[in-house]
């Protein structure tokens, strides 16, 4: 059975974003052809097989970790990612279960 993952990310404007965001967004929504959810801007919902890690990998392949964020959790498990350029260490001890990529 497919897990449901959540990512929301940061493409920091530059002469790439466009590049960078239409590629992560392709390569989301065909790891969930048939299911998934990206109404609000940088969000994006979906139903997969493959593991978190597999998807972080994906995420990392388009952003640019000096600038840009993201971060992968499942809805139903305690698994969440962060990757990228992210300062605010806060996110941690919001969320105990969550690990740096």
């Amino acid at each position: 059975m497919a897990d449901t993952y959540f990512i929301s990310f940061v493409i920091r404007e530059d002469a790439t974003y466009s590049e960078r965001y239409e590629g992560l967004m392709e390569d989301l929504r065909a790891l969930s052809p048939t299911i998934w959810w990206s109404e609000t801007t940088s969000f994006i919902i979906l139903q997969s097989d493959l593991s978190i890690d597999y998807i972080v990998g994906i995420v990392e392949q388009h952003i640019d970790a000096k600038k840009d964020i993201a971060v992968i959790g499942k809805t139903e498990y305690k698994t969440m990612r962060v990757c990228g350029a992210y300062e605010d260490e806060d996110i941690f001890n919001l969320v105990p279960f969550a690990k740096k990529a």
